[in-house]
């Protein structure tokens, strides 16, 4: 018999609630991944860029697709949007195509909801304004054209922190109509107000233009446009944001809070769905100054928020790593150069049974995205969905 769980966690003095059904199912042991242990393993040794290229083609000898347990995946990604993070962000770009193309040739039939976060609460700019009316001769102007998108809803979401705001949330396709409900008059819309919550889906580019999502949504789904084109658009978050980053406690909104019925993500965590979270950052969450509380703490999160099943959850990082004698990166410098070794990010991916991370300084992130195709493909066959 299914029973409901709620979970209360505290992180430092702000409370996270989340209520779901929980399966039951029992922690899954660490597996092998084509020779290297999935927890806490880095994907950075010279045989995986082997075949490597920047398009994102697949490295890795993959098997027929199967009929699985699972045919639903969560993909959520968390990508820092600080002012050193313009290259990262290109090559996590380049390395989605082969990194998608690797989990439709391993799982047949599989339903997938996909989302961006940033590591703070910085919104991206209004959309462009729509073009002026053709009044060339032979034509008509048009009485007012409609801004690429509206902002609609008047129920209040909870940001980041504890605090409220009122006002509407959701994107709506184009001539949507702001919170007051007048008309679309040709002008740009106002500013998405989930667009300032730690932890909502992205539904811009960082230059406002909107991404191909479904209305009054902030994830992609099957009904989304070309996944890749979606992608490149909400994972081009930019370099505007705060210097302070706190991916985890972004990422710990996006599956909680903002998922609540009424949330900014209300429908993006599925019960019968694995979890697939992306951290990409070049700097520490660091303790007492960004996410509050620490590694622990942020993976009792995650797994309640699955109802208590950390199988699944596949938990990926690319991160900084000078902190380490083999690392790759540069030390960290204010012109944007190197990464921050990041310990207590590390530890978070390696504490899960499929956990693995890769240096953010690598050139080229197909090699990694590739294997963790094997640990994607492995969770969704060994996954029991609730029910």
């Amino acid at each position: 018999m299914r029973r409901a769980v709620c979970s209360a966690v505290i992180l430092g003095s702000s409370l996270l609630l989340g209520c779901r059904s929980s399966a039951g199912n029992p922690e899954a042991e660490p597996t092998s991944t084509g020779g290297a242990t999935s927890s806490g393993t880095s994907v950075t040794s010279p045989g995986l860029d082997s075949g490597s290229s920047s398009t994102g083609d697949a490295i890795v000898d993959l098997p027929p697709p199967i009929e699985m347990a699972c045919q639903k995946i969560d993909f959520l990604f968390v990508v820092d949007n600080s002012g050193s993070m313009s290259d990262e962000q290109e090559r996590l770009i380049d390395g989605f195509p082969g990194f998608i193309a690797g989990i439709e040739k391993s799982i047949a039939q599989y339903d997938y909801h996909l989302m961006v976060v940033t590591v703070d609460a910085t919104p991206p700019p209004p959309p462009p304004p729509p073009p002026p009316p053709n009044r060339g001769m032979g034509s008509t102007g048009g009485s007012g054209t409609s801004g690429d998108f509206g902002t609609t809803g008047d129920f209040g979401t909870t940001g980041g922190f504890g605090t409220t705001s009122d006002g509407g949330s959701g994107t709506t396709g184009d001539g949507g109509t702001d919170d007051s409900g007048s008309e679309d008059t040709g002008e740009p819309p106002m500013v998405d107000r989930c667009a300032t919550q730690f932890g909502a889906g992205r539904v811009a580019a960082s230059d406002g233009s909107p991404c191909d999502l479904p209305p009054d949504q902030r994830f992609a789904d099957l009904d989304s446009g070309d996944l890749a084109a979606v992608f490149e658009c909400a994972a081009d978050v930019g370099t505007m944001g705060s210097g302070s980053e706190m991916p985890i406690w972004s990422m710990a909104q996006a599956i909680t809070e903002q998922d609540l019925p009424g949330g900014c993500n209300e429908g993006f965590l599925r019960d019968d769905a694995i979890l697939v979270v992306t951290l990409i950052t070049d700097e520490e969450d660091d303790e007492g100054i960004d996410s509050p509380a620490g590694p622990s703490i942020w993976k009792d999160v995650v797994v309640s928020a699955k109802t208590g099943d950390v199988s699944a959850i596949v938990m990926l990082g690319l991160i900084g790593d000078t902190d380490l004698d083999e690392g790759t990166c540069e030390p960290f410098d204010m012109q944007g150069g190197g990464a921050q070794g990041a310990p207590r990010l590390r530890e978070f991916v390696e504490s899960f049974p499929r956990g693995s991370w890769a240096s953010v300084c690598l050139d080229d992130f197909a090699p990694f995205f590739n294997t963790a195709v094997i640990d994607i493909g492995e969770a969704c066959d060994e996954f029991i969905p609730p029910g």
